[in-house]
């Protein structure tokens, strides 16, 4: 009886049923797996890691220090993977938020891999001053779609935001890119300039954004 009394709550309610099984393949596979975290509202700090990390939560936040091979996967309604300053990473950084979806680099930092962020609101990437990036940055949100370096950072690869408002692909003074630009949305900004609707700067190599003090001397 207890079983058909199942099978019947779950041809009534056959969402609510899947998001149940959902969470409890998730729960079950946290519990079994050592580089899969149930972060709910809290951080994730890993120094060193050595293989792929898988993270879920409503709002995880990953701090990454040191050395990292791997990639870093995170999932929840706002996500952050944060590369504390001085790191490295060999692998993608990939944020999977709902709303929001970041991924940050720090300041002398440095990465080999793909940065990708998703987000209903915003997905951003953001390389810190004097780092850089071997490999692409993408960003996705329906609002703005954002990728930055600061300055003095540098990017061997293509930078891309796709947003129903606002592409951004921005370079601060004195940064590098060896690759391509584009900006999908109503506002698109890349490198060389701002225009409305889509905008592509194709084969940049070794542009640089220089020092505005210097360029009005």
């Amino acid at each position: 009886m207890k079983i058909k009394n199942l099978i019947q709550k779950i041809k009534e309610y056959p969402v609510r049923a899947s998001v149940i099984g959902s969470l409890a393949v998730l729960t079950a596979v946290t519990a079994i797996k050592d580089n899969v975290y149930f972060v709910p509202l809290g951080s994730l700090n890993l120094r060193n890691p050595q293989e792929n990390q898988y993270v879920w939560g409503v709002i995880p936040r990953v701090y990454l220090e040191g050395k990292a091979k791997g990639s870093i996967h995170n999932f929840g309604l706002m996500t952050l993977n944060y590369l504390i300053d001085n790191s490295k990473i060999t692998g993608n950084m990939e944020s999977y938020g709902l709303i929001i979806g970041i991924n940050d680099l720090g300041k002398n930092s440095e990465m080999t891999g793909n940065m990708r962020s998703y987000g209903l609101i915003f997905g951003i990437n953001d390389l810190g001053d004097n780092s850089k990036i071997t490999g692409n940055m993408r960003s996705y949100g329906l609002w703005s779609g954002c990728n930055e370096l600061r300055e003095n950072s540098k990017i061997t690869g293509d930078m891309k935001s796709y947003s129903l408002l606002i592409g951004d692909n921005n370079l601060g003074e004195n940064s590098k890119i060896t690759g391509n630009a584009v900006s999908r949305g109503i506002i698109s900004n890349t490198p060389t300039g701002l225009s409305i609707g889509t905008r592509i700067d194709r084969n940049l190599e070794n542009y640089v954004v220089e020092n505005k003090e210097n360029s009005e001397k």
